[in-house]
């Protein structure tokens, strides 16, 4: 599987785990890509937290993105793509907050570390089917939180919604 397409999986993964764990965008954002026009991800809409009055859970989010691409790539920089425009938008907010940058960029890497499954599976889940939806990010959350299998929860709701009615 291409490097990039890998890189960009973890990317995303990171920034939705950071917001779901801060508790951003209730029940998770959606990730896609669209690799016809290049590797890219998408992982929410910064409405979420536009107001200003989390900028430090903001910046933590969005420096997750790159947090969680070092955990398959540890010597990866910031240099193009995704996390060039975080790490841009990071900067603007930091004037907001009481807190450098490498502070945040550790608090970043630390939750990313203690969340390393959920990444793992939103990443894994990403690579397979190229978009994953709110729903789907919330129940393999919850599933890890609660220590039972994603797979199997997530292949249970997936039977479920196509049987409930409309």
């Amino acid at each position: 599987m291409e490097r990039n397409l890998i890189e960009t999986a973890y990317h995303e993964a990171g920034h939705v785990v950071a917001d779901y764990v801060q508790g951003f965008g209730h029940g998770g954002p959606s990730i896609e890509w669209n690799s016809e026009e290049g590797v890219e991800g998408y992982a929410r809409g910064e409405t979420e937290w536009a107001d200003g009055s989390r900028d430090k859970e903001a910046i933590i989010s969005l420096l997750a993105g790159l947090a969680a691409a070092r955990l398959i790539v540890p010597d990866q920089t910031v240099d193009g793509g995704g996390a060039t425009s975080d790490y841009e938008r990071a900067n603007e907010l930091l004037q907001f907050v009481s807190a450098d940058l490498a502070t945040l960029e550790s608090s970043a890497a630390d939750l990313i570390r203690e969340h390393r499954t959920k990444v793992d599976a939103i990443a894994e889940l990403l690579l397979e089917e190229k978009t994953v939806d709110e729903e789907d990010l919330e129940l393999i959350c919850i599933a890890i939180e609660e220590g039972n299998e994603w797979r199997e929860e997530l292949d249970k709701f997936r039977r479920w919604r196509q049987c409930r009615p409309s």
